[in-house]
């Protein structure tokens, strides 16, 4: 599929994410320099068809990780129909422990000083990264339904 087709399906599909009223604004010159080369490149890598390949982004709280992983997927979900392939994001925001627990903690922020976990919402210690990890294992071994727990920006 060529950037028009990319670019037709994302616009007839809009990407919201949780707690947000309008969808992403995406750019198309940024889908065409920056996501559609790496989906590409992510299908040539897929090896197996039909076998899930899992794609981490990692940054700091705020960073666009969201973003990014949701227009990704898009991007990827659109080459990858022409396959009979699909692609999903999932987030790990979800993860996050409740508020009432991160009040009761506390750790280390960026300067070492020890603060209640609430105040570092987004450090990894925020999350429940064994919960994570049981339902990232789920879906590599090719389980045919796995619910994640969705991540309320409204609540945070």
């Amino acid at each position: 599929m060529d950037f028009t087709g990319v670019w037709e399906a994302l616009q007839a599909e809009p990407i919201y994410i949780d707690g947000f009223d309008q969808p992403l604004r995406v750019v198309a010159e940024e889908v065409r320099n920056a996501y559609l080369p790496l989906a590409r490149r992510l299908w040539e890598r897929q090896r197996v068809p039909g076998r899930r390949m899992l794609v981490g982004i990692s940054g700091l709280p705020g960073g666009g990780k969201t973003v990014t992983a949701a227009t990704l997927a898009r991007v990827l979900d659109a080459l990858g129909r022409g396959r009979g392939e699909r692609a999903t994001h999932l987030s790990l925001d979800g993860f996050h422990y409740p508020n009432a627990w991160l009040e009761s903690h506390t750790g280390r922020d960026h300067d070492g000083r020890v603060v209640v976990l609430r105040r570092i919402k987004g450090a990894p210690n925020t999350f429940d990264a064994e919960a994570a990890a049981r339902l990232l294992r789920r879906v590599r071994e090719g389980d045919e339904v796995v619910r994640f727990p969705v991540y309320s920006r409204a609540l945070h």
